[in-house]
């Protein structure tokens, strides 16, 4: 089976998260995520951690605003 169209999933991402608890689990998300600051004892690995969960959270959020807009 092909991969799904990136414009699919992004209507998918924007079905998902149009209604419900959408803005709930967005905010807790973002809390987790782009909100969180580390000190200077972080360690290199705890902020390759954290970029990376940053990067997923922001794909979601860019997939999201994509999907709103194409719909």
């Amino acid at each position: 089976m092909p991969p799904p169209d990136r414009k699919d999933i992004a209507k998918a991402f924007a079905r998902v998260f149009a209604h419900g608890d959408a803005d709930l689990v967005l905010g807790y998300l973002r809390g987790q995520t782009l909100d969180q600051t580390r000190g200077p004892n972080t360690t290199n690995d705890e902020l390759r951690h954290l970029e990376g969960q940053r990067f997923l959270f922001k794909t979601m959020l860019n997939l999201i605003e994509e999907g709103r807009r194409n719909a």
